[in-house]
């Protein structure tokens, strides 16, 4: 009889379910899978080992919740739990008291904000004791989890976000440059805004295009913008879907992620994958992916000054840039690859079972 794994994760188009319903196809052909998820969207795959399953609640946090796992646990008998985000704590719960013999949970973000609400702290301390392991997605997660939530070292492991190779390649714009992300201070969107406002007094010629942000975010930075005299030479874009992403990315000579403070950096690794280098800071899960004057360059975050003389000295050096892009590229293929992570994924996860 096949083992039953049970995974947990918001099936969508999103970069983390890919990775998620990637890692569910891999397993599937050795164990039996049941997926649990918060988003009525199908699979994008098929297989009879695999089997999808809905919370009865939006986000399942509701006893309900509770109840609908117990009757799955004691229908399927799983013998390992991998949940993210908002199913952490419920799985997590319902498989200790099940007696669920692997209960792995992930933690994939700088928790900072846990420091100022220590009803949450608690919560969520209390709650990873109940974790047989848990899964980081960098170095700098790791420590998040150590220092924030005294998790000791040796329950921790780590296993770098993916993005498949998407195998796009364009026509480079020597003068763009593009951000990806949401649009606020903790993203580093005003430091971008006024290095640029900088490096465009000796290179009118560039423009910037950012994509993501709410259109309350937009509006707020697009005022800057305007304020700092851009208007002509910067586009926001707004959301857009991930392949129109990428291909902005192709497009440009080079990318830039300025982020105050990040655990991980999806961006980043989805700019390698084009071959874009990046311009990012040397913070958290950034400096843990770009490797400095190799795949792009690292600079201080927040540091207006430091920013633009990075991008100037980007925009200087075609070939330098051309370099970096390749290097940044064979990095992704040797590291952040999908297929690769996923298989890396599996192997620890089969390890598991069989102990």
């Amino acid at each position: 009889m096949k083992e039953c794994i049970f995974l947990a994760y918001s099936v969508g188009d999103s970069s983390v379910s890919i990775f998620f319903s990637e890692l569910a196809q891999q397993l599937g052909k050795e164990h039996k899978v049941v997926i649990f998820s918060d988003k009525k969207k199908p699979l994008s795959f098929a297989s009879e080992n695999v089997e999808l399953l809905y919370w009865p609640s939006v986000r399942p946090t509701k006893w309900k919740d509770f109840l609908f796992l117990k009757k799955q646990i004691n229908k399927h008998n799983p013998k390992l739990m991998l949940s993210t985000f908002g199913a952490n704590n419920m799985f997590l719960i319902g498989g200790f008291f099940k007696g669920v013999p692997n209960r792995i949970a992930t933690h994939r973000t700088i928790s900072s904000h846990f420091q100022s609400n220590r009803f949450k702290l608690i919560r969520k301390r209390w709650v990873f004791k109940l974790a047989t392991q848990l899964m980081t997605n960098s170095e700098a997660t790791k420590e998040d989890l150590m220092t924030t939530f005294g998790v000791p070292a040796k329950k921790i492991f780590v296993t770098y976000n993916a993005v498949i190779n998407p195998n796009i390649q364009n026509d480079r714009d020597p003068n763009l440059i593009v951000y990806a992300g949401r649009l606020s201070e903790n993203k580093g969107t005003p430091v971008l805004l006024k290095a640029f406002a900088k490096v465009i007094k000796r290179s009118p010629k560039l423009h910037l295009k950012l994509l993501g942000g709410t259109p309350s975010e937009v509006k707020i930075y697009m005022e800057m913008a305007n304020e700092l005299g851009l208007k002509d030479q910067v586009a926001f874009l707004g959301s857009r879907p991930r392949p129109e992403v990428l291909t902005e990315f192709s497009k440009a000579n080079y990318a830039v992620v300025p982020s105050l403070s990040e655990g991980f950096g999806f961006v980043v690794i989805e700019a390698f994958s084009v071959q874009t280098p990046v311009i990012g800071s040397n913070t958290g899960g950034i400096k843990e992916i770009i490797r400095d004057d190799k795949d792009g360059l690292l600079v201080n975050p927040g540091s207006t000054d430091e920013l633009a003389t990075a991008m100037l000295s980007l925009n200087a050096d075609i070939n330098r840039v051309l370099k970096m892009g390749e290097s940044a590229h064979q990095r992704f293929l040797n590291t952040f690859e999908l297929h690769r992570v996923v298989d890396q994924l599996s192997t620890y996860i089969a390890k598991k079972l069989s102990s």
